[in-house]
């Protein structure tokens, strides 16, 4: 504590001042503000797998004609390179255009000749059927016991005919394909796709009785003769314009003009 000398000898005694105490002034503290950590999200991007399409092929073709005719259709091979020695498909059809029955109750099918196999066979689907009434399909087996060689691309491996129906309705009948395979001369199996045809309906041609879509001078005399009671009018449905089940003398006309002028157009 300070002293001094004071007035007549006193001790004066002085009291210092306190020092101010400084209140603290707090310090900031510094808040630390989250960081966002990005989280790596895989993302899972599906890769499509391509799916490779066979290089060979069957093919159904197609054929035209009218109602109550017969019309011939090609089945062909493409090969993409394959080395194919024999196939199978199956063909169904409709019923009022179906493939047309032998006298032997097989289809009316026949392997081409040039491909050489011999040992080629056709039979009617479903197995059991009755052809000509149940059946609505054929299985084809085109092979031969005796060789080997590779069928040739572009080739014909077999012809079929088509019934068409005398109540066959104007339009597109499929072909449909199913069931293709191939195989190379070790056995293999040969992926193959299988493309469907179809039988097409136009519309009938007075006179036209084999449905070539054209009338002939013979068809005419047909006419003539089944007026005269001399043929049967089912040598001929296409002269019964009118499906009376009678022949009349306009219908057989109708025949002439189109032998001298052509049928109509579809």
């Amino acid at each position: 504590m300070p002293t001094g000398p004071g007035v007549n000898g006193a001790i004066v005694v002085t009291l210092a001042s306190p020092t101010p105490t400084g209140t603290p002034t707090p310090t900031p503290t510094a808040t630390l503000a989250p960081t966002a950590t990005a989280t790596a999200t895989a993302t899972v991007t599906a890769t499509a797998t391509q799916t490779v399409a066979p290089a060979a092929v069957i093919d159904i073709g197609s054929a035209t004609g009218a109602p109550n005719g017969r019309v011939g259709f090609d089945v062909t091979l493409v090969t993409g390179g394959d080395v194919v020695v024999a196939t199978q498909v199956d063909m169904t059809f409709d019923p009022s255009a179906a493939v047309d029955v032998t006298a032997e109750g097989r289809p009316d099918c026949a392997v081409n000749p040039e491909i050489n196999k011999d040992a080629t066979s056709f039979n009617f689907l479903p197995s059991g059927c009755t052809p000509g009434v149940t059946c609505d399909g054929v299985r084809a087996l085109v092979l031969s016991l005796d060789n080997l060689d590779p069928i040739p691309d572009g080739a014909t491996l077999f012809t079929c005919v088509a019934a068409i129906a005398s109540t066959a309705t104007i339009g597109s009948h499929p072909l449909v394909c199913s069931a293709a395979e191939a195989s190379s001369g070790s056995g293999a199996l040969i992926p193959i796709a299988c493309n469907s045809g179809s039988v097409v309906v136009e519309q009938p041609c007075v006179g036209d009785c084999n449905g070539d879509h054209q009338v002939s001078v013979d068809e005419v005399i047909l006419g003539v003769n089944i007026i005269l009671g001399e043929a049967a009018l089912e040598s001929c449905p296409a002269l019964d314009v009118d499906h009376d089940h009678m022949l009349a003398i306009n219908e057989v006309v109708q025949a002439v003009g189109n032998a001298l002028n052509g049928c109509p157009a579809s």
